[in-house]
Formats: structure tokens, C-alpha cells, sequence
């Protein structure tokens, strides 16, 4: 049950920590023309449980930054 919550939560953290990223990398690759809006959490928790498609490619924006970050990093070094 532990196990059950603990991935729930990483989940709902990482899911949100992605979208925040995803909306600000669109905003400055756009700029600033991208209607994307920054949503609390409570808000992004809500928009969730509808699986919102636009929704999912901004978070997919943010964990590919993420991932092009971690890349830049271990070949830099």
C-alpha cells in the first residue's frame, strides 16, 4: 500500500513539475504567443482527471527538456 502511495505522489509531483516546465519552454520558444496558461496546482490536478490532450504535450515538452538537459550534461563531461 506504501508502494501504491508513494508512486501516486511521485507522480502527481513530477507530472506537475514537467507541465510548469513544458509551458515555460513553449512560452519562450513562442514568444510569449503560445496560449499555454500556468496553472496552480490544485488547477493542474483538476485538469488532469479529464486527460486533456494539449494538456499531455506540454508535459511531454517539459520531460523532454529535462531529458536534453541530463544528455548536455553527461556529454559535456
Amino acid at each position: 500500500m506504501a508502494d501504491l502511495l508513494i508512486w501516486l505522489t511521485l507522480e502527481v509531483v513530477f507530472g506537475f513539475l514537467f507541465y510548469i516546465t513544458g509551458a515555460a519552454v513553449l512560452r519562450v520558444v513562442t514568444f510569449g504567443k503560445s496560449k499555454v496558461e500556468f496553472y496552480s496546482f490544485s488547477v493542474y490536478r483538476d485538469i488532469k482527471q479529464s486527460k486533456s490532450l494539449n494538456f499531455s504535450r506540454v508535459q511531454l515538452v517539459g520531460m523532454l527538456f529535462y531529458i536534453v538537459l541530463l544528455l548536455l550534461l553527461f556529454t559535456i563531461r
